[in-house]
């Protein structure tokens, strides 16, 4: 399953689930206030 990734409300990248998941703690761990993910 593919998910676009937004950080603070830009968009970042598509991941693959679960790599997504992976990717989005790290920019949660960097100090990124919004992280959203949607299902592509």
């Amino acid at each position: 399953m593919i998910f676009h990734v937004y950080i603070d409300g830009r968009y970042a990248y598509p991941g693959v689930y679960p790599c997504s998941i992976d990717a989005v703690i790290d920019a949660i761990c960097r100090g990124a206030r919004k992280v959203k993910v949607i299902p592509a």
